[in-house]
């Protein structure tokens, strides 16, 4: 129950900061989307770190989030400015980064693999894609 509780206190603070950080970025950014950046961030993450299930996982949260939200699409902008603020906290704040994203991913373990991906989901992936290959 205490492990349970530090989670959500962990994401709940970076939601808040990463909500603050999109907020004071554009005014045209709701708290929503930028919930939806930070889940894009941690999938991201956990693409570089080479956990798939856990990339499947937040992809389908991406998906539903997106639906219930009635966000249609994302800003390619946002997205690299969320990836890199993820990265970096990784970087400098593993601990409370990890935490945060293990929050997420507790959320996306409860979301079902939609039969096709929403353009939400569909450009993420496109993303995440055309990053792997500039890796490369």
């Amino acid at each position: 129950m205490k492990n349970a509780l530090l989670i959500v206190a962990g994401f709940l603070a970076l939601f808040l900061s990463v909500s603050v950080f999109i907020l004071y970025q554009s005014d045209d950014v709701s708290q929503e989307e930028g919930f939806l950046y930070s889940a894009i961030g941690c999938t991201s993450l956990y693409k570089k770190l080479e956990e798939p299930e856990k990339v499947d996982h937040l992809l389908n949260l991406v998906h539903s989030f997106s639906e219930k939200q009635h966000i249609e699409n994302v800003q390619p902008g946002y997205i690299s400015r969320f990836i890199k603020l993820v990265e970096k906290k990784w970087e400098k704040e593993n601990d409370l980064t990890m935490r945060n994203c293990s929050g997420i991913y507790s959320m996306a373990l409860n979301e079902e693999k939609p039969d096709q991906y929403n353009k939400v989901t569909q450009s993420v992936i496109e993303y995440l894609h055309d990053l792997e290959r500039k890796k490369h």
